[in-house]
């Protein structure tokens, strides 16, 4: 059984332009980092929306470990999310350690310090960031922070939604190597338009384009063995950038 399984989803904002996403299938299984990988208003976000029960969608299917996500009375507990911009979800005045206990407090759950002390460190930071304010952090130590409150639940799925696109590259790195250890316990489906990151930590890839999957399947092939137009362009950008920074090596 597939840990998230959408099946035929549709989603329309408006009915006379069509629909923002148009019959997309696709499984993630325990243990396995999808990525969605697009451009900019392909629709990737929305689907990640309406994964995480924050919009609805249309008609169509999401499974989680075989139910029907609006089934589950505590999804939340089981499936984190991880924002594009922490900012817009964390309280700038808030606590480090208030916003990690942030979700457990809104479910009712049991924590301790020492689980609190390991998300953090998990999350490759250092305990005394606890009683730091939110608005004093780095922006790669606020992306940390919401990794942490998204891992405290000790949830089976995380959705990721551009976690690269407020750090720089040595922090890009180090997030793809919290991702690749976070893996070996549970799913993460990451939507981002980074071609680089999403090649290092992806198992199965799934192209976005104009709301709609045009290709999906296993990291290797997809990158070796593209077949649509699009996901071809994607790849030889990422090519081209990447002879560059070889030629001023």
């Amino acid at each position: 059984m597939s840990l998230l399984r959408i099946e035929n989803l549709f989603k329309t904002f408006n009915t006379k332009n069509g629909y923002i996403l148009e019959n997309i299938n696709l499984t993630v299984e325990d243990r396995e980092c999808f990525c969605l990988l697009g451009a900019s208003g392909s629709g990737k976000t929305t689907l990640g929306k309406c994964i995480l029960k924050i919009i609805p969608f249309d008609k169509g299917n999401i499974l989680f470990k075989g139910r029907d996500i609006y089934s589950i009375r505590d999804y939340a507990k089981y499936v984190s999310y991880v924002p594009q911009d922490p900012m817009a979800s964390i309280n700038p005045f808030f606590k480090a350690i208030d916003v990690v206990l942030e979700p457990l407090k809104i479910m009712s759950l049991v924590f301790d310090k020492k689980e609190i002390l390991k998300a953090i460190y998990k999350a490759g930071l250092k305990e005394e960031i606890l009683d730091k304010r939110v608005k004093n952090l780095s922006g790669g130590e606020r992306q940390r922070l919401a990794i942490a409150r998204a891992i405290i639940t000790k949830p089976s799925l995380i959705v990721a939604d551009e976690p690269t696109s407020s750090v720089d590259a040595v922090n890009k790195n180090s997030l793809a190597s919290l991702f690749l250890d976070f893996k070996s316990n549970i799913g993460i489906f990451v939507i981002t338009h980074d071609v680089k990151f999403a090649k290092k930590i992806c198992d199965k890839i799934g192209i976005m384009y104009e709301g709609k999957i045009v290709e999906i399947g296993d990291k290797d092939r997809v990158f070796n063995n593209p077949v649509h137009p699009f996901t071809k362009k994607l790849i030889n950008v990422f090519d081209l950038d990447c002879d560059k920074a070889s030629s001023y090596a």
